[in-house]
């Protein structure tokens, strides 16, 4: 979506197409956001995906979770995709190193989830199929395929440093879906279908804002499906060892006690996700979407402290 139907869309919503900033805050080949005075302006390709973001929003905020909330009309169509506005929020991105900073961050994320419970019971849009491991952990092992074609074309040094990696990213996943059935993360998938919890997708202080207070605010709200809660913590789990540039297993053990009342169960197969370099996959794929400098530290970053943590778990393959 381009800047003009960016305009258009303000005028729908009854604000002043003169506000709308530009160039975009993000943009994306399926959404972008823009900035329009107190406004935030955000495109979704797909009108499931938007309707979906308005619904869960208005669910977690009436359960006083706090997440922006799409103002009136909603969603607003429009040729090539759909709009939302948001009113603007001043903040900026959490850290991980701050006194109480990650113990907040994880605390919320379990008041997340407590929150999006009767939400699919009441009827909200959402799909399920994050709640199969085996095809997820299948996706990825596909994905890697991908990757390493991708990387054996060419030799770059990130592609270089890829490489030789290869066989024990391969190793941990096979580990890790040879071990899967015994979690029981299937039983704990349809158990959950009585009454299933919502998972952000993607939470990480990326996805969050700090406001001057010191408050957060949930943003992002857009792979937001049904899937097991301990998917969002071993995603954030894993985020905050990448960003603070070490695995620890005093703070693995730390974000479990503020996460709180996970079954021993859960916690296996929180293991278990760990094992799977669902990191290095990440980002092998947006080096080759869109190469940048910091891709390669990151990559060498990822797997030395992977080595760590499997080493400390006592699980997984070896280097």
């Amino acid at each position: 979506m381009n800047d003009e139907g960016a305009r258009r869309a303000l005028a729908r919503f009854g604000i002043d197409p003169m506000l709308l900033q530009v160039p975009a805050l993000a943009r994306q080949r399926k959404r972008a956001v823009w900035r329009a005075g107190g406004f935030a302006l955000k495109w979704l390709s797909v009108q499931a995906q938007a309707e979906k973001v308005a619904a869960v929003s208005r669910h977690l905020h009436e359960r006083e979770i706090p997440v922006p909330v799409p103002l009136e009309p909603g969603v607003v169509q429009m040729e090539g995709g759909c709009f939302l506005l948001f009113p603007w929020i001043d903040g900026v991105q959490p850290g991980y190193g701050g006194p109480g900073e990650l113990e907040g961050i994880t605390a919320l994320l379990a008041r997340f989830h407590r929150a999006s419970a009767g939400y699919v019971a009441g009827g909200g849009p959402v799909d399920r199929w994050m709640l199969d491991w085996e095809r997820l952990w299948s996706d990825r092992r596909h994905e890697l395929h991908k990757l390493a074609a991708r990387a054996a074309q060419v030799n770059d040094a990130f592609s270089l440093r890829l490489r030789p990696a290869l066989p024990w990213l391969r190793d941990r996943i096979r580990w890790c879906q040879k071990e899967l059935p015994r979690t029981g993360a299937a039983r704990m998938a349809q158990l959950s279908l009585a009454d299933p919890l919502l998972g952000h997708g993607d939470y990480s202080r990326q996805n969050l804002l700090a406001r001057p207070d010191g408050s957060l605010v949930v943003i992002d709200l857009d792979q937001t499906n049904v899937s097991l809660r301990v998917r969002d913590l071993s995603r954030l789990i894993s985020w905050a060892d990448h960003d603070l540039q070490s695995w620890s297993g005093e703070r693995f053990h730390r974000m479990l006690r503020f996460y709180g009342d996970l079954a021993p169960a859960e916690v296996d197969l929180l293991c278990l996700d760990q094992v799977m370099p669902h990191l290095a996959i990440d980002i092998a794929r947006d080096y080759y979407n869109q190469a940048r400098e910091t891709h390669l530290e990151e990559l060498e970053r990822c797997l030395g402290t992977d080595r760590v943590k499997l080493a400390d778990l006592g699980c997984g393959p070896r280097p």
